[in-house]
């Protein structure tokens, strides 16, 4: 029987924009985050800064940013540099698909090699990220 004693989000599109909210508003109840295409930028909708939201976060994420994403959350953008200087900023990690368009994760043409292998690819490095920092 397993018995996690910690848990984590994990996004897609709009979902990591959920992610980082709650991970700002409750962070203390979750290990980390899996972003596949964040569209954090929707926070300019209501009105605000992707980096102000940034710098509310409060655990590790893995950001797998593909074709189209703002710079703020692409690896070396603002938000990354953000989140590298809190505590849990060595636990973050990219893993980047420029090459690949929005929404390839969950809607992606696995027919087509490449993006099955890039499908492949952010699952594989979700469920390492996941193993580094959720709890059994």
């Amino acid at each position: 029987k397993l018995a996690p004693k910690s848990i984590s989000m994990m996004g897609f599109c709009w979902g990591c924009w959920a992610i980082w909210h709650e991970s700002a508003r409750v962070g203390e109840k979750f290990a980390a985050g899996v972003n596949f295409h964040p569209s954090i930028a929707i926070e300019g909708v209501f009105g605000r800064k992707i980096d102000d939201l940034a710098d509310k976060v409060k655990n590790p994420m893995l950001m797998c940013p593909c074709k189209g994403e703002p710079a703020e959350v692409l690896e070396n953008g603002s938000g990354h540099k953000i989140m590298l200087k809190k505590d849990f900023g060595k636990a973050c990690e990219f893993i980047s698909f420029l090459d690949m368009q929005h929404g390839f994760v969950s809607q992606g043409d696995v027919s087509k090699k490449e993006i099955a292998d890039n499908i492949n690819k952010a699952l594989d490095g979700a469920i390492a990220f996941l193993g580094k920092n959720v709890s059994m």
